[in-house]
């Protein structure tokens, strides 16, 4: 599968992808109009390298797409015209075009213009599966939009016109990864390698998968993959600063590791310096053929031969395991013994500091060395736990307190950064209080039968009895003795006295 780089009727962005290796681009005709008056004076041969791939878009999609009608269908059909006067121009530098699919003015008057041999023709999803399975029949190289796709329900069809038709299926617009990975796609064209200079984000490839940091969240992903942009070449002070261009670079050389890993291939490991139509000896790795090398072999040998070995194992770093003997009984009755695996951690690692991320500012930096440091603690009784809670909440409070700091040096903006770290702080609070309240918790779990039940003898009743029952061992209480004779046995004086009742009016 290639990648067409979109956004190329622009010099600058197409400028960068060829210095950077790429050779597979894509040209928005419309948008080559809106810029320049006098496109009848314009050669593509001298706009791009004679090794790198145009794909010329008719750029009809913003004109679909657009809510309101921009142009008559006249004025249409006048565009439509000069188009294929710059196609007709421009054919023996063009590897693929687009047709001029403007909705607008019927999928009759679209189809009466297919008679190109480097066309590609346009399904949409209005037109119908049947109209997809025609045009795979019958043209070279169709084109299905992103927006076509919906939720990939048509990925299994796709898949399966190529295999019988052998049918070219370009991708137009497309902007993820997946859908490019579900589909045996001839190319795809994306504009999604601009959207640092349009929506202000940030594209990084991690390794394995590419990640897209919004612009509220592109300081952490800048910070956090500081080492990386300085080991592939990029200047991480441009980077801080937000430069389009150093942005760019990053995201078209991303997005050409996501390409060859889809691919299977590998691409190039850091951002080519100097022209990439001119690679020199210092700049080797900028394949003059492309931006993707041979095929890595490295993994890709066949089990069936003698070059599987086998090789004894071992624990992984940082893992220890010991043996403990248990005595136990056996179903039968009968005393055994058997040998448990017992885990522990150990301070060992792969951490080694030709690869690590600190490389760049740690004290201990020594190339191919382990790490210099290591955390001589374990978690194992009540005690280690808790004064590894307190190093944490002390630490957590340090940081929280300086990006507090930070944050009203910056202006007083409110930080969300701050804000989660105040979020950690107080529940390591919790987390503290949690383990330090000592609590005692009985949970008393019954069952019984219907018929139990409808016999009156309920779960309590069972275990507390159905009537209560004083203890036998309870003494007899002595009779109730008379208030006067308790006054008169006690020595107290008793008084006679006549209760007289208040009266009304009194």
């Amino acid at each position: 599968m290639e990648m067409f780089y979109g956004g190329c009727e622009i010099n600058a962005f197409g400028s960068l992808l060829e210095n950077m290796g790429a050779r597979t681009v894509s040209v928005s005709y419309m948008g080559l109009r809106r810029r320049i008056k006098h496109l009848d004076k314009i050669d593509l041969a001298d706009r791009f390298g004679p090794d790198t791939l145009i794909l010329l878009d008719s750029g009809c999609h913003t004109i679909n797409s657009a809510p309101d009608k921009q142009y008559s269908d006249d004025e249409l059909k006048e565009i439509a015209a000069e188009y294929d006067a710059f196609v007709e121009r421009n054919i023996d530098r063009i590897h693929r075009f687009v047709e001029f699919d403007a909705q607008q003015l019927g999928a009759e008057w679209i189809a009466g213009r297919r008679n190109w041999g480097k066309e590609i023709v346009v399904w949409h999803e209005e037109d119908g599966i049947e109209a997809l399975n025609t045009l795979a029949a019958t043209h070279r190289s169709v084109g299905i939009t992103g927006t076509s796709l919906g939720d990939q329900g048509l990925t299994p069809l796709l898949n399966r016109l190529i295999r019988e038709h052998e049918v070219e299926l370009y991708g137009l617009g497309m902007s993820k990864p997946e859908q490019m990975a579900a589909i045996n796609w001839t190319g795809v064209t994306s504009t999604s390698w601009l959207s640092p200079a349009k929506f202000h984000d940030l594209i990084v490839w991690t390794g394995n998968e590419l990640k897209r940091y919004p612009a509220k969240n592109r300081e952490s992903g800048k910070r956090r993959h500081r080492t990386l942009f300085r080991d592939i070449g990029l200047d991480t002070d441009l980077i801080e600063d937000d430069d389009n261009t150093e942005l760019l670079k990053l995201s078209a050389w991303s997005w050409m590791q996501q390409v060859a890993k889809l691919n299977g291939t590998t691409a190039n490991t850091k951002i080519v310096a100097n022209s990439a139509n001119t690679p020199d000896e210092e700049t080797a790795e900028n394949d003059p053929e492309g931006v993707v090398t041979k095929r890595s072999r490295v993994r890709n040998f066949d089990l069936s031969t003698n070059q599987y070995k086998e090789r004894s194992k071992r624990p992984i770093p940082g893992m220890a395991v010991t043996e403990k003997e248990e005595s136990y009984t056996d179903p039968g009755g009968t005393r055994r013994t058997r040998k448990l695996q017992i885990v522990s951690s150990t301070s060992e690692s792969l951490l080694n500091c030709t690869g690590c991320h600190m490389a760049g500012s740690c004290p201990e930096f020594d190339p191919g060395s382990e790490c210099a440091f290591e955390i001589p603690a374990d978690a194992n009784s009540p005690e280690e736990r808790k004064a590894q809670m307190n190093y944490l909440i002390n630490r957590q409070f340090r940081r929280t307190a300086f990006g507090l700091v930070t944050e009203e040096v910056a202006g007083g903006y409110p930080d969300a950064n701050v804000s989660r770290e105040i979020g950690l702080y107080q529940k390591l609070l919790k987390s503290q209080h949690d383990m330090e309240t000592e609590g005692f918790s009985l949970t008393i779990k019954a069952n019984q039968s219907a018929s139990a039940t409808q016999a009156g003898a309920g779960v309590l009743s069972r275990i507390f009895g159905r009537e209560p029952v004083a203890p036998s061992n309870t003494p007899e209480l002595p009779p109730a003795v008379p208030q006067r004779s308790a006054q008169e046995q006690m020595g107290l004086p008793v008084m006679d006295a006549e209760i007289v009742g208040e009266e009304a009016g009194q």
